[in-house]
Protein backbone atom coordinates (compact mmCIF):
# COMPACT_ATOMS: atom_id res chain seq x y z
CA UNK A 1 0.00 0.00 0.00
CA UNK A 2 1.03 3.57 -0.62
CA UNK A 3 2.75 5.33 2.25
CA UNK A 4 0.76 8.08 3.94
CA UNK A 5 1.74 11.61 3.05
CA UNK A 6 4.39 13.12 5.30
CA UNK A 7 2.95 14.87 8.28
CA UNK A 8 -0.47 13.27 7.80
CA UNK A 9 -0.68 11.70 11.25
CA UNK A 10 0.68 14.83 12.88
CA UNK A 11 -1.84 16.95 11.01
CA UNK A 12 -4.63 14.63 12.15
CA UNK A 13 -3.52 14.92 15.77
CA UNK A 14 -3.36 18.67 15.49
CA UNK A 15 -6.84 18.81 14.00
CA UNK A 16 -8.29 16.93 16.97
CA UNK A 17 -6.99 19.72 19.18
CA UNK A 18 -7.37 22.76 16.93
CA UNK A 19 -11.04 22.08 16.20
CA UNK A 20 -12.23 22.25 19.86
CA UNK A 21 -9.81 25.07 20.62
CA UNK A 22 -11.03 27.00 17.58
CA UNK A 23 -14.65 26.38 18.57
CA UNK A 24 -14.00 27.63 22.08
CA UNK A 25 -12.18 30.70 20.75
CA UNK A 26 -15.09 31.50 18.42
CA UNK A 27 -17.67 31.15 21.20
CA UNK A 28 -15.58 33.26 23.56
CA UNK A 29 -15.10 35.92 20.87
CA UNK A 30 -18.85 36.08 20.39
CA UNK A 31 -19.43 36.29 24.12
CA UNK A 32 -16.81 39.00 24.52
CA UNK A 33 -18.52 40.98 21.77
CA UNK A 34 -21.79 40.73 23.65
CA UNK A 35 -20.01 41.72 26.84
CA UNK A 36 -18.44 44.74 25.18
CA UNK A 37 -21.86 45.89 24.06
CA UNK A 38 -23.17 45.63 27.63
CA UNK A 39 -22.54 47.98 30.52
CA UNK A 40 -20.47 45.32 32.33
CA UNK A 41 -17.72 45.26 29.69
CA UNK A 42 -14.93 46.75 31.89
CA UNK A 43 -15.89 44.44 34.77
CA UNK A 44 -15.88 41.37 32.53
CA UNK A 45 -12.56 42.24 30.90
CA UNK A 46 -10.83 42.97 34.22
CA UNK A 47 -12.08 39.77 35.83
CA UNK A 48 -11.13 37.68 32.80
CA UNK A 49 -7.57 39.04 32.83
CA UNK A 50 -7.27 38.61 36.60
CA UNK A 51 -8.59 35.05 36.49
CA UNK A 52 -6.31 34.14 33.56
CA UNK A 53 -3.29 35.37 35.50
CA UNK A 54 -4.37 33.53 38.65
CA UNK A 55 -4.90 30.27 36.75
CA UNK A 56 -1.28 30.46 35.64
CA UNK A 57 -0.07 30.53 39.27
CA UNK A 58 0.24 27.10 40.89
CA UNK A 59 -0.01 26.12 44.55
CA UNK A 60 2.39 23.26 45.23
CA UNK A 61 1.08 20.15 46.99
CA UNK A 62 3.70 18.91 49.51
CA UNK A 63 3.90 15.35 48.13
CA UNK A 64 3.86 16.25 44.45
CA UNK A 65 1.65 18.02 41.94
CA UNK A 66 0.02 21.44 42.11
CA UNK A 67 -3.37 23.15 42.01
CA UNK A 68 -4.09 26.45 40.17
CA UNK A 69 -4.43 29.40 42.52
CA UNK A 70 -7.12 30.75 40.20
CA UNK A 71 -9.54 28.11 41.51
CA UNK A 72 -10.20 30.53 44.40
CA UNK A 73 -11.57 33.14 42.04
CA UNK A 74 -13.19 30.54 39.78
CA UNK A 75 -15.21 29.22 42.74
CA UNK A 76 -16.15 32.70 43.98
CA UNK A 77 -17.19 34.20 40.64
CA UNK A 78 -20.36 32.15 40.01
CA UNK A 79 -21.76 33.26 43.36
CA UNK A 80 -21.35 36.96 42.56
CA UNK A 81 -23.70 39.11 40.46
CA UNK A 82 -21.37 39.14 37.46
CA UNK A 83 -21.22 37.48 34.08
CA UNK A 84 -19.36 34.43 35.34
CA UNK A 85 -20.57 32.40 32.39
CA UNK A 86 -18.53 34.72 30.19
CA UNK A 87 -15.58 35.44 32.49
CA UNK A 88 -14.60 31.81 33.07
CA UNK A 89 -14.41 30.67 29.42
CA UNK A 90 -12.73 33.94 28.42
CA UNK A 91 -10.02 33.40 31.06
CA UNK A 92 -9.47 29.79 30.01
CA UNK A 93 -9.24 30.90 26.38
CA UNK A 94 -6.60 33.47 27.32
CA UNK A 95 -4.52 30.85 29.14
CA UNK A 96 -4.94 28.37 26.27
CA UNK A 97 -3.99 31.03 23.72
CA UNK A 98 -0.82 31.82 25.66
CA UNK A 99 0.07 28.13 25.76
CA UNK A 100 -0.64 27.83 22.03
CA UNK A 101 1.83 30.60 21.26
CA UNK A 102 4.50 29.18 23.57
CA UNK A 103 4.14 25.40 23.13
CA UNK A 104 1.71 24.71 20.27
CA UNK A 105 -1.92 23.53 19.95
CA UNK A 106 -1.41 20.31 21.92
CA UNK A 107 -0.48 22.29 25.04
CA UNK A 108 -3.49 24.57 24.53
CA UNK A 109 -5.79 21.55 24.31
CA UNK A 110 -4.34 20.14 27.53
CA UNK A 111 -5.06 23.45 29.28
CA UNK A 112 -8.69 23.36 28.19
CA UNK A 113 -9.12 19.73 29.24
CA UNK A 114 -7.47 20.46 32.60
CA UNK A 115 -9.19 23.73 33.55
CA UNK A 116 -12.49 23.45 31.69
CA UNK A 117 -14.31 20.72 33.66
CA UNK A 118 -13.76 22.25 37.15
CA UNK A 119 -14.91 25.69 36.04
CA UNK A 120 -17.96 24.30 34.24
CA UNK A 121 -18.79 22.22 37.32
CA UNK A 122 -18.68 25.35 39.50
CA UNK A 123 -21.07 27.15 37.17
CA UNK A 124 -23.42 24.16 37.07
CA UNK A 125 -23.45 23.85 40.87
CA UNK A 126 -24.42 27.49 41.36
CA UNK A 127 -27.08 27.18 38.64
CA UNK A 128 -28.52 24.17 40.50
CA UNK A 129 -28.61 26.12 43.77
CA UNK A 130 -30.32 29.04 42.03
CA UNK A 131 -32.90 26.69 40.53
CA UNK A 132 -33.74 25.26 43.96
CA UNK A 133 -33.47 28.47 45.98
CA UNK A 134 -33.32 31.61 43.82
CA UNK A 135 -32.81 33.87 46.86
CA UNK A 136 -29.99 31.80 48.38
CA UNK A 137 -27.26 33.87 50.08
CA UNK A 138 -23.71 34.05 48.79
CA UNK A 139 -22.08 31.57 51.17
CA UNK A 140 -24.15 28.46 50.24
CA UNK A 141 -23.61 29.21 46.56
CA UNK A 142 -19.86 29.47 47.07
CA UNK A 143 -19.86 26.22 49.05
CA UNK A 144 -21.67 24.44 46.21
CA UNK A 145 -19.22 25.90 43.67
CA UNK A 146 -16.19 24.83 45.74
CA UNK A 147 -17.46 21.27 46.25
CA UNK A 148 -18.27 20.84 42.56
CA UNK A 149 -14.97 22.38 41.44
CA UNK A 150 -12.86 20.21 43.75
CA UNK A 151 -14.74 17.03 42.76
CA UNK A 152 -14.33 17.80 39.06
CA UNK A 153 -10.65 18.65 39.50
CA UNK A 154 -9.99 15.37 41.34
CA UNK A 155 -11.79 13.45 38.59
CA UNK A 156 -9.79 15.34 35.94
CA UNK A 157 -6.43 14.63 37.57
CA UNK A 158 -7.24 10.90 37.64
CA UNK A 159 -6.71 10.89 33.87
CA UNK A 160 -3.10 12.01 34.28
CA UNK A 161 -0.17 9.55 34.41
CA UNK A 162 0.39 8.04 37.89
CA UNK A 163 3.51 10.14 38.48
CA UNK A 164 1.56 13.38 37.83
CA UNK A 165 -1.61 12.61 39.80
CA UNK A 166 -2.39 14.60 42.90
CA UNK A 167 -2.18 12.72 46.22
CA UNK A 168 -5.76 13.20 47.40
CA UNK A 169 -5.16 13.20 51.17
CA UNK A 170 -2.19 15.55 50.92
CA UNK A 171 -4.04 17.84 48.46
CA UNK A 172 -7.04 18.33 50.77
CA UNK A 173 -5.36 21.12 52.81
CA UNK A 174 -4.65 22.99 49.57
CA UNK A 175 -8.24 22.56 48.37
CA UNK A 176 -9.56 23.62 51.80
CA UNK A 177 -7.38 26.73 51.77
CA UNK A 178 -8.53 27.73 48.28
CA UNK A 179 -12.15 27.06 49.24
CA UNK A 180 -11.90 29.28 52.31
CA UNK A 181 -10.28 31.94 50.15
CA UNK A 182 -13.15 31.72 47.69
CA UNK A 183 -15.66 32.23 50.53
CA UNK A 184 -13.71 35.25 51.82
CA UNK A 185 -13.50 36.83 48.37
CA UNK A 186 -17.19 36.26 47.61
CA UNK A 187 -18.48 37.52 50.97
CA UNK A 188 -16.16 40.54 50.90
CA UNK A 189 -17.17 41.44 47.35
CA UNK A 190 -20.89 41.01 48.01
CA UNK A 191 -20.75 43.04 51.22
CA UNK A 192 -18.11 45.70 50.66
CA UNK A 193 -17.10 45.78 46.99
CA UNK A 194 -14.18 44.77 44.80
CA UNK A 195 -11.54 46.64 46.83
CA UNK A 196 -12.29 44.57 49.92
CA UNK A 197 -12.10 41.42 47.79
CA UNK A 198 -8.47 42.25 47.03
CA UNK A 199 -7.79 42.52 50.75
CA UNK A 200 -9.52 39.18 51.35
CA UNK A 201 -7.41 37.54 48.64
CA UNK A 202 -4.15 38.55 50.33
CA UNK A 203 -4.17 35.64 52.85
CA UNK A 204 -4.53 33.21 49.93
CA UNK A 205 -1.33 34.60 48.39
CA UNK A 206 0.47 34.17 51.72
CA UNK A 207 -0.79 30.60 51.96
CA UNK A 208 0.46 29.89 48.44
CA UNK A 209 3.90 31.16 49.48
CA UNK A 210 3.81 28.91 52.57
CA UNK A 211 2.92 25.79 50.56
CA UNK A 212 5.65 26.63 48.07
CA UNK A 213 8.23 26.95 50.84
CA UNK A 214 7.11 23.66 52.37
CA UNK A 215 7.37 21.85 49.03
CA UNK A 216 10.83 23.35 48.51
CA UNK A 217 11.90 22.16 51.95
CA UNK A 218 10.75 18.65 51.10
CA UNK A 219 12.79 18.68 47.88
CA UNK A 220 15.85 19.85 49.81
CA UNK A 221 15.33 17.09 52.37
CA UNK A 222 15.12 14.46 49.63
CA UNK A 223 18.34 15.70 48.04
CA UNK A 224 20.09 15.70 51.42
CA UNK A 225 18.97 12.16 52.19
CA UNK A 226 20.09 10.98 48.76
CA UNK A 227 23.51 12.57 49.30
CA UNK A 228 23.86 11.00 52.76
CA UNK A 229 23.07 7.60 51.29
CA UNK A 230 26.15 7.95 49.07
CA UNK A 231 28.54 8.49 52.00
CA UNK A 232 29.12 4.77 52.78
CA UNK A 233 29.59 4.12 49.06
CA UNK A 234 32.20 6.85 48.73
CA UNK A 235 33.97 5.41 51.79
CA UNK A 236 34.19 2.02 50.08
CA UNK A 237 32.05 0.23 52.69
CA UNK A 238 29.36 -0.85 50.22
CA UNK A 239 29.18 -1.17 46.42
CA UNK A 240 28.53 2.03 44.51
CA UNK A 241 24.83 2.48 43.73
CA UNK A 242 23.63 0.07 46.43
CA UNK A 243 21.55 2.62 48.40
CA UNK A 244 19.77 3.90 45.30
CA UNK A 245 19.03 0.41 43.99
CA UNK A 246 17.68 -0.62 47.40
CA UNK A 247 15.52 2.52 47.48
CA UNK A 248 14.05 1.62 44.07
CA UNK A 249 13.16 -1.86 45.29
CA UNK A 250 11.69 -0.45 48.51
CA UNK A 251 9.55 1.97 46.50
CA UNK A 252 8.31 -0.88 44.28
CA UNK A 253 7.34 -2.92 47.36
CA UNK A 254 5.55 0.10 48.86
CA UNK A 255 3.64 0.58 45.60
CA UNK A 256 2.67 -3.11 45.58
CA UNK A 257 1.36 -2.73 49.14
CA UNK A 258 -0.60 0.40 48.05
CA UNK A 259 0.99 2.63 50.67
CA UNK A 260 0.26 6.33 50.57
CA UNK A 261 2.87 8.84 49.45
CA UNK A 262 3.74 9.74 53.04
CA UNK A 263 4.46 6.17 54.25
CA UNK A 264 6.14 5.38 50.93
CA UNK A 265 8.42 8.37 51.31
CA UNK A 266 9.43 7.29 54.81
CA UNK A 267 10.19 3.74 53.64
CA UNK A 268 12.38 5.00 50.77
CA UNK A 269 14.16 7.46 53.08
CA UNK A 270 14.93 4.74 55.65
CA UNK A 271 16.21 2.45 52.90
CA UNK A 272 18.60 5.09 51.56
CA UNK A 273 20.03 5.64 55.06
CA UNK A 274 20.05 2.06 56.33
CA UNK A 275 23.87 1.69 56.01
CA UNK A 276 24.80 4.90 57.83
CA UNK A 277 26.70 3.98 61.00
CA UNK A 278 27.15 0.36 59.96
CA UNK A 279 30.21 -1.69 59.06
CA UNK A 280 31.48 -2.97 55.72
CA UNK A 281 28.96 -4.61 53.43
CA UNK A 282 29.09 -8.42 53.31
Amino acid sequence: PAAPPPGGLQALRRSTVTVPVGGLAASVAGGVLLGVLSRDAPWVAALALLLAGALGVRVAVPWGGSVPLGYTLAAALPALPSQAGLVLPAAIALVAGTKWVRAGPEAAGEVILRLGPPCVAALAAVAAVDAVAPDAPVLPRVLAAVVALVAADIATTRRLPPSERLPLVEALPVYLTLGCGAALVAVATAGFGVVMALVAAFPVLITRFSFQRYAGARDTLDQTVQALGLVPEMAGLIPVGHSERAAVYAGAVADALRLGRGPRHRVVTATRLHHLGGGPYD
